[in-house]
């Protein structure tokens, strides 16, 4: 009997561990090349970092942007590093011919704690300069009125 007990007990100990690990960082963007870019992180911990990388022309990604640190910011604008977070690598000019993956980094609950998590974006412009959020590569090709075979 004590065995059951404890076997049940152990055994809800580890779903409860299982669930209090899990961790999303859900990222969206919203803005145009006439105003500011803004990503919206919805996670429920601190983010630690934020990274920008645009699409150069051979398929390979350059950081254009970076910040670091720790702030329960939810809102970041494209250039700005809000309290708590600081550039890492400085903001480069957005392109609306451009193809960017943001990439968003939430905090660990520390040692012995949950990982941290992240999560990822891509997005480019509208021919009108609005921005977009895609699904793939050639998604983004799409919006922003490129022919696939444009970039690889």
């Amino acid at each position: 009997m004590v065995r059951a007990v404890l076997s049940l007990l152990l055994t809800a100990l580890g779903l409860v561990a299982a669930t209090s690990c899990s961790c999303a960082a859900v990222v969206h963007v919203r803005g145009s090349t006439r105003g500011h870019v803004t990503f919206v992180v919805d996670g429920s911990r601190a983010v630690q970092r934020v990274t920008l990388a645009q699409r150069d022309f051979s398929g390979g990604w350059n950081d254009i942007w970076a910040i670091s640190g720790s702030s329960d910011v939810r809102e970041i604008v494209y250039g700005e590093a809000p309290d708590g977070l600081r550039a890492a690598v400085a903001p480069a000019p957005l392109h609306a011919s451009g193809i960017f993956l943001a990439s968003v980094q939430l905090e660990g609950g520390g040692w012995g704690g949950p990982p941290g998590c992240a999560g990822e974006l891509l997005f480019t412009f509208t021919p009108a300069g609005v921005v977009r959020e895609c699904n793939d590569v050639a998604a983004c090709l799409a919006i922003a009125g490129q022919k696939p075979d444009a970039r690889r």
